[in-house]
């Protein structure tokens, strides 16, 4: 793991519970380490201390940033919608690839009883940049068909 993604990534303390804990708890932290965090809405680095350690949370205290200015790809693939399974599981590899946006597209032939979770499609990217060192998360557009996307896209 490269850094952990939290939303509050820049603030002076941050009370980290639930499954971020959960994952600092199973990598056996202790007091007084070092972790580094994102907000995947900036090209910073946050370094943070553990100050405090109890069973269910932990407190963090801001230490210093760095900045990272990363060239970005500006690569857009279009991708027909497939089964949502093999899609979680196509997800990491284009993240990685540094796909800045996915444009998902109901073809004509796409079967449309598959359920888009975006909330999921969210944490799954997270969870890549995260294993990748990514600082920007990757972009996904819904289509709901082919010439809508045509339209946007000629």
């Amino acid at each position: 793991m490269q850094f952990l993604y939290n939303k509050q990534a820049g603030e002076e303390f941050i009370q980290l519970q639930g499954e971020n804990f959960n994952h600092l708890k199973a990598r056996r932290v202790k007091e007084n380490s070092e972790l580094n965090l994102r907000n995947l809405q900036d090209n910073f680095l946050y370094n943070y201390t553990i100050l405090n350690l109890t069973r269910n949370s932990c407190t963090l205290k801001f230490l210093n940033k760095k900045s990272q200015n990363i060239k970005q790809s500006e690569l857009n693939l279009a991708l027909a919608i497939i089964d949502t399974k093999i899609l979680e599981k196509t997800l990491p590899f284009l993240n990685e690839l540094g796909v800045k946006k996915l444009h998902l597209v109901f073809t004509n032939f796409s079967q449309r009883n598959f359920k888009i979770d975006l909330e999921r499609f969210e944490k799954i990217i997270i969870s890549s940049c995260e294993q990748c060192g990514r600082n920007t998360k990757m972009d996904l557009i819904i289509h709901q068909s082919t010439q809508e996307f045509v339209q946007k896209f000629p």
